[in-house]
């Protein structure tokens, strides 16, 4: 088949250059050369809640465990030299549900708050808006974890003795020393999960092992969205309580003001209100590798998800998937495969003669290279960036979709 990546990227840019009026050169557009895997080669796998109960006088109760908060020195001994709990998982993709054998999750038999209302309001909002708030709460739990580290941990983080004796975790998947020779320290770098187990070992704090494990339910519920169990209630306020026992007043904050906004809470007033829309809402800048392929990622399951309605509505009915949010970019592969979904016929004028499996290709290949990438903090070299953001505009195109392969290529630049 031909390579055309770079033919396409021009038209691509022509198309909103026409549109916008605007000019600029491209960086990477002649990107795709040899043996960068860039063309069709088939070897290369790789609205809210509403009825707001008002609760007595309606005074807000902050679902964050009162026994916890207070008075805990998170600094009087941070690397304490027992391990309180056991580094292993069997389980494929990180389905860390306890840091042993079985669950711990017997601390208690009822929810935390004694008003079980916010319980059933939460249980109840809307899949998209649930999705959402796990997702933002989940990015600044780890922004409170790599705030506690370079605060406390960085002469152990940046010493690599330390860091080879410290940093081993036990997987099917991946070597156990994949993230001792990562930098700890930067951003976006580590994910919620490695930081709860490495956290596990160093940094002691009332039932951590219950905390260690909500927070990375709450990480399991936005990633894997509808393929795991809904996150419980009880495990969102655990998971909650970890900024606080960390001193970290700003994050503990934003995901209070998150929550009352979610959950409708008349007494959250305008400002807070606003902020938390615009960063729970509103599409970040992309600081770093792993946030831009977070966002091409999205960009890809909304092009699937149009494309589905368009050409399956009935199935998309019958499994309940009215939002893109309910399906993960590594399911549409099979989705796809399951009811006969190639290419656009439009491609056809740019791709002539294309292998009608081309689309699946792409899509196995972004379930691997895009997803779980972005899903575990996998390496992410500049040339392999550059190789993901042409093979996601070749989706979005074979799809019709020039608006998202456009978006795509802007974002790149």
């Amino acid at each position: 088949m031909p390579r055309l990546v770079a033919e396409l990227v021009r038209r691509v840019v022509g198309k909103w250059r026409d549109s916008k009026g605007k000019d600029g050169r491209m960086e990477w557009e002649t990107a795709g050369d040899e043996g960068s895997g860039m063309g069709w080669d088939r070897d290369v796998y790789g609205g809210l809640g509403t009825d707001w109960d008002s609760h007595t006088n309606s005074a807000w109760n902050t679902p964050i465990e009162q026994e916890t908060t207070p008075a805990w020195d998170s600094h009087a001994e941070p690397l304490p030299e027992d391990a309180e709990v056991v580094r292993e998982t069997n389980n494929r993709d990180s389905g860390y549900t306890s840091f042993e054998d079985r669950p711990s999750k017997t601390l208690r038999k009822c929810p935390p708050l004694s008003d079980p209302n916010s319980a059933m309001k939460y249980l109840r909002l809307p899949f998209k808006t649930k999705h959402y708030f796990l997702t933002y709460t989940q990015r600044i739990l780890e922004a409170t974890c790599l705030k506690y580290a370079r605060r406390n941990l960085r002469g152990y983080l940046e010493d690599p003795e330390w860091k080879r004796k410290n940093l081993l975790f036990t997987s099917k998947e991946y070597p156990d020393d994949r993230l001792v020779f990562r930098d700890w320290l930067a951003e976006d770098e580590i994910e919620l999960e490695s930081w709860m187990y490495m956290f596990a070992d160093r940094v002691p704090m009332p039932k951590s092992k219950r905390i260690f494990e909500s927070v990375i339910d709450l990480r399991n519920a936005a990633v894997h969205r509808g393929d795991r169990a809904d996150l419980t209630f009880e495990e969102l306020d655990y998971a909650m309580a970890f900024p606080g026992l960390l001193g970290d007043e700003k994050g503990k904050s934003e995901i209070t003001h998150a929550f009352r906004y979610v959950m409708d809470d008349p007494t959250l007033d305008q400002d807070a209100k606003a902020s938390v829309e615009l960063a729970m809402f509103t599409p970040q800048p992309c600081t770093s590798h792993y946030k831009l392929l977070a966002r091409i990622q999205t960009l890809l399951e909304d092009t699937c998800f149009d494309n589905a309605v368009r050409k399956f509505p009935d199935v998309l009915r019958a499994n309940s998937w009215d939002v893109s949010e309910k399906i993960e970019l590594q399911n549409w592969y099979g989705i796809f495969q399951k009811n006969g979904i190639q290419h656009d016929g439009s491609a056809n004028e740019i791709f002539p003669g294309m292998d009608t499996r081309a689309l699946s290709d792409l899509l196995w290949d972004a379930r691997f290279n895009i997803r779980i990438i972005v899903a575990h903090r996998l390496l992410l070299s500049d040339e392999k960036l550059v190789t993901q953001v042409h093979r996601a505009i070749n989706i979005a195109v074979l799809q019709d979709d020039w608006q998202r392969a456009i978006e795509i290529e802007i974002l790149a630049e």
